[in-house]
């Protein structure tokens, strides 16, 4: 089995920032993704730089902050503040949502990385909010013109046939929350893990240092470093190797 583990939210916090960096640079996490309207976006596009990290995709967020495109361009995704509605509030009127509204962002999104030298590879969308139903027509839009691999749909639903652009051929975001330890990740890969060694799966990751700034923007706090200290182990590193699982990211994938 061929394995990537992805970790989401790089730019969210200087604190989020420094554990992927620590987790890609010593530790098994092999791609992440980017907020590009964050508190850490700057912080983290100069880790990129700094580190020359590579395997960098963008994290389409849709829910947290204000967006990069001017609000009145996406009038459906935002509030009267100018500020991304919430997470549920989508969940519960995705049908006015306007997917056009969804592929200006993330559009816009994906230029303003590029424009800080970012070489963006892949894309997944924060909170999976971009494959809920209406906005998913959106971000099919944008990766399908954009044609970079993408993160598997099947969280919610069943594979969209629609997305014509590179994934893996599994995807698990259950290593989270009280799984985040070392059994949980091992549970996890036994779970994806199938006879054919050629098998590609992703795994989502939230490693992090928590603080104030951090749970400002996000309830999921102290178990980013129960995450991190798992993602630097050396025993899932020989655990890993025992098994046979390779470790690859986004550009290893047919």
């Amino acid at each position: 089995m061929k394995l990537i583990i992805n970790a989401d939210d790089f730019g969210l916090t200087k604190g989020v920032n420094a554990a992927i960096v620590e987790a890609m640079n010593n530790g098994v996490v092999t791609s992440t993704t980017l907020m590009v309207n964050q508190l850490g976006t700057a912080d983290a596009i100069d880790l990129i730089h700094t580190h020359k990290l590579e395997s960098i995709g963008l994290h389409v967020n849709l829910t947290l902050g204000k967006p990069v495109s001017e609000p009145e361009e996406i009038s459906s995704l935002v509030d009267s503040n100018g500020e991304f509605h919430s997470r549920k509030y989508l969940t519960d009127n995705a049908d006015k949502i306007n997917a056009e509204h969804v592929y200006i962002e993330a559009m816009n999104q994906y230029l303003n990385a590029k424009s800080y030298g970012v070489d963006i590879d892949h894309f997944d969308s924060h909170h999976f909010a971009a494959f809920l139903p209406n906005l998913r027509d959106g971000f099919i839009k944008f990766a399908n013109e954009v044609g970079l691999a993408s993160r598997r749909a099947d969280y919610y639903i069943e594979d969209i046939q629609a997305l014509a652009v590179k994934t893996t051929d599994k995807f698990s975001a259950q290593f989270y929350g009280e799984r985040a330890n070392i059994k949980g990740l091992k549970d996890t890969i036994l779970e994806l893990k199938g006879s054919d060694n050629e098998t590609t799966v992703e795994i989502m990751a939230h490693p992090g240092y928590s603080g104030d700034e951090l749970a400002s923007l996000s309830s999921y706090t102290t178990q980013r470093e129960h995450e991190l200290s798992v993602l630097l182990s050396d025993e899932i590193k020989s655990w890993l190797q025992a098994q046979e699982i390779e470790l690859i990211d986004f550009k290893g994938i047919k």
